[in-house]
């Protein structure tokens, strides 16, 4: 169990804090990945996936606005999707980059 991180960067503490504290504080996008077999998903305008595989896409959206995209899904055509919360590498990443 993580209950305090720091993030180094060139020798000083760019963010210290728990995991939760750095999420909310760097507000990273959330990742997604979306499974129509065959053919891209239809997405809401300025959202623009990269395929993984011929039936996998990732995406990345504002964590605000994964319910509208939940909205706007065709599942009829979908197999399944996920949404994954930002991990430690997306926070450091944020952070040094």
């Amino acid at each position: 169990m993580i209950r305090r991180v720091g993030i180094v960067g060139q020798g000083r503490f760019l963010a210290l804090g728990t995991p939760a504290e750095l999420e909310r504080d760097s507000t990273p996008d959330a990742r997604g990945t979306v499974v129509p077999p065959g053919h891209p998903p239809q997405l809401p305008a300025g959202i623009t996936p990269w395929k993984r595989s011929d039936d996998f896409w990732s995406l990345l959206i504002d964590h605000d606005d994964a319910p509208e995209l939940l909205a706007k899904l065709d599942f009829s055509t979908i197999t399944d999707i996920r949404l994954y919360s930002a991990t430690l590498e997306d926070l450091y990443i944020h952070y040094v980059s």
